[in-house]
């Protein structure tokens, strides 16, 4: 009995391990990656912006004089 409990307990520690070690990957892939991937959204957040102010902004007066008859 006593050698299954073992078994079972060396089973959790090797799972503990493992997840330990996914956790730390995804934290160093996101430190190194975080910058990049920021900056990529701002830059994509922007470039939306800037189309969005040419959709709506009304187009400028024409300095050309009008066509009225006085």
């Amino acid at each position: 009995m006593r050698k299954l409990n073992k078994k079972r307990g060396q089973g959790l520690v090797e799972y503990a391990l493992l997840i330990a070690l996914l956790a730390l990957t995804c934290v160093l892939a996101m430190t190194s990656l975080g910058d990049q991937i920021v900056a990529g959204f701002y830059k994509q957040i922007q470039g939306n912006l800037e189309n969005a102010e040419k959709i709506i902004t009304p187009p400028a007066p024409s300095d050309a004089p009008s066509e009225t008859s006085s």
